[in-house]
């Protein structure tokens, strides 16, 4: 995730908060929450493997 403005990410409850050009990657299964900290925030999802669950 590369957000254009500021978000705060949660994995396994840990806060990190993220800017532009920021990138992270949440282990398989944990738990994670995004907290958007603007209006302007867009969000893209990707998977590896593929998950048709979310097509």
């Amino acid at each position: 995730m590369s957000p254009p403005a500021p978000v705060r990410f949660f994995i396994d409850g840990a806060p990190v908060t993220l800017g532009p050009g920021d990138l992270i990657t949440v282990p398989p299964d944990a738990p994670h929450c995004i907290q958007p900290l603007t209006e302007s925030v867009r969000l893209v999802d990707m998977f590896t493997p593929l998950r048709e669950d979310f097509l």
